[in-house]
Order: C-alpha cells, then sequence, then structure tokens
C-alpha cells in the first residue's frame, strides 16, 4: 500500500536521514521542498502520462493547461483519419513552443460573437501573426483559447481571430500569445484528429486515490529525496554554515564526507531501483 505524502515524509526524515523530531539540522518543510524537487527529477524516468485529443486543420496549437515548463515530455502522437490510426509519430515530430512571450495586450475592444479585436496600443497589433494560438483574457483571467486567423493590422490595431468571442468582456480585457507545439509536417486535414500524449511531474497527496507515483517506486522516491537532502546537508557542513561542535547532538553525522557519503548512498539505490545504468549524477 502506498504511503500517503506525510507518512513517506516522515520515513525520510527518520529512517534516512536519521534525523529526530526535534532535530534543526534539516527543517520537515526543507525535506518537503527535497521531496517535490525529487518527484518532478522522477518524472524523466517514470512517466505520469496525460492525452489530449486535436482537431487538424493547423499547424500550431495550445499545449495542454497542465504541461509544466522544463518538466512535460511529449511521449506520443498518433493521427486518425476516418475514425482509424493512421501511424505512430515519435515526439522529434513535433517542436514545443513553451517560454512564449505571455505578455497581456490591452485590447480596447472585444464583444460577445466578435470575430476581431482591436488593441489600445495598435502598433502592437504586427506581432500577431495568422495560426499563432492565443488566449483571451477578462479581469486578469484567462477565459477562452482561441487563434489568430489573419495578420494583426499595425496601423488599425485589429487581429482577426478565428473562433467568435463566447464571453462578453468588461473588464480589462486582454490578448496574450499561448504557450504552443508544432507540428514539422504538413498541416493534418481539418476532418482529421490526433492525440497527443505527454508527461507531467507526479502527484503525491494526503489521498492514497491521488498518488501517480507507483507504489513499486514510492521507495525509491525517497531514497532520491534523500539523496538531494543529504547532498545540501554535506554543502552546509563544507561551507562552514554547520559546525561539527554544533552538530554533535545529532545522530546523524557531524561532517560534510559523511553526508555526501550519504547522498552517494541513496542515489545509488535509486539508480538501481530504477534500472539507471548511466553515470549520470542526478544530485548534482
Amino acid at each position: 500500500m502506498k504511503p500517503v505524502r506525510s507518512e513517506i515524509l516522515l520515513r525520510i526524515q527518520r529512517d534516512r536521514l536519521k534525523l529526530s523530531d526535534t532535530s534543526e539540522l534539516m527543517l520537515p518543510g526543507e525535506i518537503e521542498s527535497h521531496f517535490d524537487r525529487a518527484l518532478l527529477r522522477h518524472a524523466d524516468f517514470s512517466f505520469n502520462v496525460k492525452t489530449a485529443h486535436f482537431d487538424g486543420g493547423f499547424i500550431k496549437y495550445h499545449l495542454p493547461s497542465d504541461w509544466v515548463i522544463g518538466s512535460s515530455k511529449i511521449t506520443e502522437l498518433r493521427f486518425f483519419s476516418g475514425g482509424r490510426y493512421t501511424g505512430e509519430k515519435i515526439k522529434s515530430a513535433v517542436d514545443i513552443y513553451d517560454q512564449v512571450d505571455t505578455t497581456g495586450y490591452n485590447v480596447a475592444t472585444v464583444s460577445a460573437g466578435a470575430t476581431t479585436v482591436t488593441l489600445s496600443t495598435v502598433g502592437y497589433a504586427a506581432r500577431f501573426k495568422a495560426d499563432d494560438p492565443v488566449v483571451l483574457v477578462n479581469a486578469g483571467v484567462e477565459v477562452e483559447d482561441n487563434r489568430v486567423s489573419t495578420d494583426g493590422n499595425g496601423i488599425s490595431g485589429a487581429i482577426g481571430i478565428l473562433t467568435p468571442a463566447g464571453n462578453t468582456y468588461s473588464s480589462s480585457p486582454q490578448i496574450k500569445f499561448h504557450n504552443y507545439f508544432r507540428l514539422r509536417q504538413d498541416a493534418p486535414d481539418a476532418t482529421d484528429l490526433f492525440t497527443l500524449s505527454y508527461s507531467i511531474p507526479h502527484v503525491y497527496t494526503e489521498d492514497a486515490n491521488e498518488i501517480t507515483v507507483p507504489e513499486s517506486e514510492c521507495d525509491a522516491v525517497a531514497d532520491l529525496t534523500a539523496a538531494y537532502a543529504a547532498r545540501a546537508l554535506a554543502a552546509l557542513f563544507s561551507t562552514g554554515a554547520i559546525s561539527s561542535i554544533e552538530a554533535d547532538t545529532f545522530d546523524s553525522g557531524t561532517n560534510a564526507d559523511r553526508w555526501t557519503a550519504l547522498a552517494d548512498k541513496y542515489e545509488g539505490q535509486y539508480k538501481e531501483r530504477m534500472g539507471i545504468k548511466t553515470d549520470e549524477n542526478l544530485t548534482r
């Protein structure tokens, strides 16, 4: 049975780091930060896969809302035509643009059903090009995805949008570029569809039913967390931030070498549990 978040954090503290409940060498909140970091790194070796569906007809598409910059990866791309699977494309068939300019550009006019928005600063409209994925914003809240239908007009400030605005914008409307992915091949037919499978970081909560880490990998994540924490403590000792005398009361060691050895041990255990045979250092 999977240990819930508080249980596995306590195991890391007591069993792996050998820190008492009253230890100030590393507080529970710090261990939790290392745990979250380990979950992110673990997603590189154990995918938490989600799937999104898209209609054809375009080259650029909005990235899913739960896509995590620096962590998410595309694992599979499948095209369908006439209800039939037409083949599998690997992630190399897609380019990811997940750090685009997401500045909110103020809109002077936009109403429900509108197919054009007009920017308050008209010259900015020239930055928007046909097929660019965008999102419409009202009162600071992103309310609907859209895409540019025609190049923005830098003289009039007008930007054509493909789908008529479905909301009434009454407070500080804006338009933003949206993070997107781009197909390297020709656009699929508008009548076709495709699915994008992608990874997101694992979830680890107090509800065992919400935990996405497989039960067989929970100890591995605990090992990686302990490696991160031990490496951080080794750094503190090596810089003199914690003296050996100050740390004499702690059961877990009093110098940088011992913490480094512990970090190496748990990093090695993580690799062994996950079948990682590379020389990649996971904790530096």
